[in-house]
């Protein structure tokens, strides 16, 4: 990563991830603005040998840090820990059972700079299906 603040700081938290952390780490190694993002893998003492994987995916990765929280601290704390050192100008918590198209970051970044949103989040779909998941809303605003 430059020596330019990023623009996005990513915040993954795993707890046992090791089938899913390979393909969402690798997504965002293939996003379109990489290295114009940090990404903070935040382990939650992991029994499956995913904390090592976590640590060994981050060696390489550009402006990638590995956070060992050091117990179980749960979904809430174990996210907020990694987000307090952040230093993007967005945050962007990511399940390590996720993945990415190629071109999402750039896109949500733009949308959501260009519309002047405070908050954003793309289409979510499904695991197994590729159908959209329903917010059970039609968006944050009232």
């Amino acid at each position: 990563m430059n020596a330019c603040k990023p623009r996005l700081s990513i915040i993954v938290l795993n707890y046992n991830g090791a089938r899913w952390l390979d393909r969402c780490v690798d997504s965002l190694r293939g996003q379109t603005i990489l290295g114009r993002f940090e990404l903070l893998l935040a382990d939650n003492r992991s029994t499956d040998g995913s904390d090592l994987q976590a640590r060994r995916l981050m060696d390489d990765f550009p402006g990638g840090c590995f956070i060992d929280n050091g117990g179980n601290l749960g979904f809430c704390e174990g996210n907020n820990r990694p987000a307090a050192t952040a230093v993007g100008e967005w945050l962007l918590f990511l399940n390590n059972d996720t993945w990415l198209e190629p071109d999402c970051l750039a896109k949500l970044l733009q949308g959501a700079e260009a519309s002047g949103a405070e908050a954003a989040m793309p289409l979510v779909m499904d695991y197994a299906d590729d159908t959209f998941q329903s917010l059970g809303i039609r968006g944050l605003d009232p």
